[in-house]
């Protein structure tokens, strides 16, 4: 009769046999990480603790691989026959229905000498064998393994006492394996990540909270012979950068900043000529506390050279025709397209254009002031009126740069807000960058709705949708450029529903299942990163707890038919 384990009282000799087996796994487990000596080690133990005569283990033990081989196979008689070791066996029909009915089975399965065993080998498996014990090993990486323990001399009656101990052996040798395969691809990872640190033209140092160093991505003996790991930074750097990152740590310790970023021109070890150095700083937290700093130093020098010389053209071509203007901007849409912050480069592109006309004004108000000193009829009324104009225009300056700022700023709390409204902002700060690529913009609001969520979170994701369409229009579409939105009730009444769509051609079906995924993205190499709608799907699923749904389809305007990608959001009227 077969013993529960939890049947048994904790003074049983059975209960203290089960205990010390697995313990006796356990340890072998925690002993041994490497899979070639582990393996063997357990297979072992397991003829030890089950009494058995032979032990083995196998691979793959999938009914749809061509060959399977012997990882290990031990027995207590040389007279025993044995599985080559790393020799490849072809999977036959009846192997592979062997493998398939332990893929299946989540017991242990019991053979006796009477019945016909279907089990891997051929030849190999004529021999005295009376009953056999296995299951199969399923780890989450690959394909699956299989222990089978043998009594091969006498009949023996597998206990239920004994199956339990087998599965649960089996259970330890599966989450160890899991553990080594995990750790072989998280060491792979992180090689791989080191790999990619290493060849990157940045300098990247990780601090301890007393500025020590404690890692760096480039060999720091290289130009400073006496550096070592733990020097002080101090010893790493210039004067000037010393006291910029004392203050910069000071001010992230305070919490007054988050991180800060400063640039300083020197003099490199064996270098000739000035460069410009662009330093990062940022804390290293671990439970909301500092623990250390992570600075990142970049020599930015021909990136500054060629932003100054962009300047002074610039500064040039505003005093030219309106040729020249043209030739400004796309000089300007350059910049932005190969600054580091190319998520922001949409939004300094709109600066510029929304500062283009006050700025202009401004110049106009310095030439006229300048006219009127030359011809002596500078008076206080005449100063006072052209102060009050330029005072103004400085104003709405300022207010462009407070509106932006208000717009990247994330929300840290749920607010009520009017949808219409936000969508209004967001598509005024658009505005300047799709009239200057004659995209016409139709706004089809057939309510009028406040909904308790995160403003700018929404707002970033109909910016993200709306960039992403006005760059495919860009580069498909020749004339008659369009993106429409509509906001309107779901059928239930429960959802506000905020429609997106364009007539850049729609996406290939191909790919339009992978549209939200991580780092997917359809442009060249540098002019995308596949993250804007991914994030856009975790703001609106995950923090508003609405959907975004993505489809090719066609609409119909001025009695023109237009086909184009149909974002759609939902967003319940109230956020629990």
């Amino acid at each position: 009769m077969g013993i529960i384990i939890s049947t048994l009282n904790k003074s049983d000799t059975l209960y203290q046999d089960y205990i010390e087996s697995i313990e006796i796994i356990d340890d072998v487990i925690r002993d041994d990480n490497d899979i070639n000596t582990l393996i063997p080690t357990i297979v072992k133990n397991v003829i030890e603790i089950f009494k058995c005569e032979r032990c083995w283990i196998i691979y793959p033990c999938d009914p749809k691989a061509s060959t399977w081989q012997a990882v290990c196979d031990e027995a207590i008689s040389p007279l025993i026959p044995k599985f080559e070791i790393n020799v490849d066996h072809p999977t036959t029909t009846s192997v592979s229905d062997y493998f398939k009915k332990h893929i299946e089975s989540a017991e242990p399965l019991v053979s006796l000498s009477h019945e016909t065993l279907n089990v891997p080998g051929g030849a190999h498996f004529i021999q005295p064998r009376r009953s056999q014990l296995s299951i199969a090993i399923k780890p989450k990486s690959g394909e699956g393994w299989l222990i089978a323990i043998e009594q091969c001399h006498f009949e023996r009656s597998w206990e239920e006492i004994e199956q339990k101990l087998f599965k649960h052996i089996s259970k330890r040798i599966n989450d160890a394996l899991n553990n080594i395969f995990y750790a072989k691809e998280l060491t792979k990872s992180k090689d791989n990540l080191n790999s990619l640190l290493k060849k990157l033209p940045d300098l990247i140092l990780e601090l301890d909270i007393d500025a020590n160093i404690i890692s760096s991505n480039k060999p720091l003996k290289n130009n400073r012979p006496n550096l070592n790991y733990r020097s002080h930074i101090s010893e790493a750097l210039s004067v000037s950068q010393i006291e910029e990152l004392d203050f910069a740590i000071k001010k992230i310790k305070s919490r007054e900043e988050e991180k800060i970023t400063f640039e300083l021109p020197l003099v490199p070890v064996n270098a000739n000529e000035i460069h410009i150095l662009s330093h990062l700083i940022m804390p290293i937290r671990k439970s909301g506390k500092v623990i250390g700093f992570l600075l990142i130093v970049t020599d930015v020098t021909e990136q500054r050279r060629s932003q100054d010389a962009l300047t002074r053209l610039n500064n040039s071509l505003e005093r030219r025709i309106g040729l020249e203007v043209d030739i400004s901007r796309q000089k300007d849409h350059l910049m932005f397209q190969q600054s580091r912050l190319a998520s922001m480069g949409e939004m300094i592109g709109n600066i510029a254009h929304q500062w283009r006309q006050p700025l202009s004004s401004l110049s106009a108000i310095i030439q006229n002031i300048r006219h009127k000193s030359d011809r002596d009829k500078l008076n206080r009324e005449f100063l006072e009126n052209i102060t009050e104009d330029a005072l103004k225009i400085a104003s709405q300056m300022s207010d462009t740069i407070d509106d932006f700022r208000n717009f990247f700023e994330p929300s840290k709390a749920k607010e009520r807000f009017n949808v219409n409204k936000a969508i209004e902002d967001t598509l005024e700060l658009l505005m300047p960058t799709l009239l200057n690529n004659d995209i016409k913009t139709i706004n089809n609001q057939n309510i009028n709705i406040d909904i308790l969520g995160y403003k700018n979170e929404l707002s970033q994701t109909v910016l993200n949708i709306f960039s992403n369409a006005k760059d495919i229009i860009i580069e498909k579409v020749q004339r008659s450029r369009i993106i429409m939105i509509e906001i309107s009730l779901s059928k239930n009444n429960r959802h506000v529903v905020i429609s997106i769509q364009d007539n850049g051609g729609g996406i290939p079906e191909n790919i339009i299942d992978n549209i939200f995924d991580p780092y997917f993205t359809t442009k060249e190499q540098g002019k995308g990163t596949g993250i804007g709608l991914y994030m856009s799907k975790q703001i609106i699923e995950t923090n508003m707890k609405g959907n975004i749904l993505v489809k090719n389809s066609t609409f119909e305007h001025e009695k023109i038919i237009y086909k184009g990608a149909q974002f759609t959001i939902e967003l319940p009227l109230t956020l629990r």
